[in-house]
């Protein structure tokens, strides 16, 4: 009974196996290319937006902050005016290298104008 439905048992494990290991192959490629080689870094995208206090800046341009329970650097993005660097108080994370927050200055909150019905 090994012959049952077109080929010896082994034999058709074999090609199941083949057939479904290539498919998932095929599948995986297909969504790489699709998404780009590297998966975004949900962490990191979660800290962009968030805010940090700068109390004082270094010489280099650098600062250390208290983010989430640890020490971290903060400079300033390039884009940055060099005066807005060097003034104190609330930053808005933009972006994380390795272990440095790279921030800009925080936009004060504008109030909302209420509407007339």
């Amino acid at each position: 009974m090994d012959e049952a439905c077109g080929g010896a048992v082994p034999l058709q494990m074999l090609t199941a196996a083949l057939i479904g290991g290539g498919a998932m192959l095929a599948l995986r490629t297909w969504r790489r290319r699709r998404r780009g080689d590297a998966p975004p870094d949900i962490g990191l995208a979660l800290d962009r937006g968030q805010a940090v206090h700068v109390s004082r800046w270094r010489a280099d341009g650098t600062a250390s902050v208290q983010y989430r329970g640890a020490h971290w650097v903060v400079r300033c993005t390039d884009d940055t005016p060099a005066a807005q660097a060097q003034s104190t108080g609330e930053f808005t994370i933009v972006d994380v290298e390795g272990t440095m927050l790279r921030v800009r200055p925080a936009t004060p909150a504008t109030p909302s104008t209420p509407r007339s019905p």
